[in-house]
């Protein structure tokens, strides 16, 4: 299981149990998961890890322990003591690649920030996922003076005012070059990341993600990307401006495309689409459509299967399999061709695994 889908899982997991209570596996369980483990010693050592209730490791635990420890998983919530959370921060960990920080309900202060800080200046750090809903101004700085082994950046809800976080000095560490960045209602940042003294540099993404209230392509300094982004996701919803939410012929190099498509009007979607030339490398596009209709698919299926894009490999839809066998009917050319399938996929992460494939 993918450790961004281990995280959604598990705060499910939290959410719904009662605040007294530890959710924890049957021991017949566990029994029988390990039981497949038994001659594979790095999968146990990673099984190692974690305690019984949460999943996280612990300060408790053997110190040996932190050396193994690729992934780390921090939810700062008022169960959450801010010590601990600081503790965690500055743990010595030498093969820490991904790490993912919630910060909810109490604003990220200095303090923390500057824990934070050496967490994200680990020589071994290649993702950070972030979501912070407040923060006191003079700590934004500070989180951001990071490693510039960097190479994936997930931003997600931060609501602060636009005039919040433009930076006015440059950074003291070197310029991170970014593969991949995903943004969803970054409210405030998009000034800060459009700065010339940001240190993230852009210029050079492989994979982009943009959610609805994003003008992503549209920044100066997110241009020359243009000619090197190979995956492409972003939103549609027939609640904004009509027109074309991206020219795709502007992309040469664009091999994969997501579109999650809001609302039940697909012309946005079916503009975006004329934007695709015969010269096109796309060899996939994968749909998510929320509130499906007859109307919105068989337009859909109309537009697609009439494009003439030589390297088109799939078309996915993304649902539940059992709604994919009801809609995938509405798609009868893409499937006499063999191009439609059922996608469950993290569509992000499954593209930044295949980055770290090819490297």
């Amino acid at each position: 299981m993918s450790w961004s889908r281990w995280r959604k899982g598990h705060q499910k997991v939290r959410d719904s149990r009662n605040d007294k209570e530890d959710a924890t596996l049957p021991q017949e369980l566990v029994d029988e998961f390990m039981s497949y483990l038994h001659d594979t010693s790095a999968n146990l050592k990673a099984c190692a890890l974690v305690c019984q209730s949460v999943l996280v490791y612990s300060p408790a635990s053997p110190p040996h322990l932190i050396n193994h420890i690729q992934t780390l998983i921090l939810h700062r919530d008022p169960e959450f003591e801010v010590e601990e959370f600081e503790k965690f921060c500055n743990l010595p960990f030498t093969q820490l690649e991904n790490v993912s920080i919630f910060h909810h309900f109490s604003p990220l202060t200095l303090r923390s920030a500057t824990a934070l800080q050496r967490l994200f200046r680990l020589p071994s750090l290649l993702l950070v996922e972030m979501q912070c809903s407040s923060l006191e101004p003079e700590a934004f700085p500070v989180i951001w003076d990071c490693s510039p082994t960097i190479r994936h950046l997930q931003l997600y809800r931060w609501d602060h005012s636009p005039d919040s976080f433009h930076p006015s000095q440059r950074h003291s560490s070197a310029s991170i070059v970014l593969e991949s960045l995903k943004l969803e209602n970054v409210y405030g940042l998009e000034g800060w990341l459009n700065d010339a003294l940001c240190p993230f540099d852009i210029s050079q993404l492989a994979v982009l993600s943009f959610g609805i209230h994003n003008s992503v392509l549209d920044w100066r300094r997110i241009e020359p990307a243009f000619q090197t982004i190979q995956a492409l996701e972003f939103t549609i919803s027939d609640k904004r401006d009509q027109g074309v939410v991206a020219d795709l012929s502007l992309f040469p190099n664009l091999l994969f495309l997501r579109m999650q498509i809001h609302g039940l009007d697909a012309t946005r979607a079916l503009s975006t689409l004329s934007t695709l030339t015969p010269s096109s490398r796309i060899c996939q596009n994968v749909f998510h459509i929320p509130t499906p209709t007859s109307e919105n698919c068989g337009q859909l299926h109309f537009k697609v299967a009439g494009l003439s894009l030589q390297h088109l490999q799939t078309v996915g839809l993304e649902m539940d399999p059992k709604l994919y066998d009801r809609w995938a009917k509405t798609f009868p050319r893409l499937r006499s061709r063999n191009l439609l399938y059922c996608s469950d996929d993290d569509w992000f992460q499954t593209q930044i695994r295949r980055r770290k494939s090819l490297q």
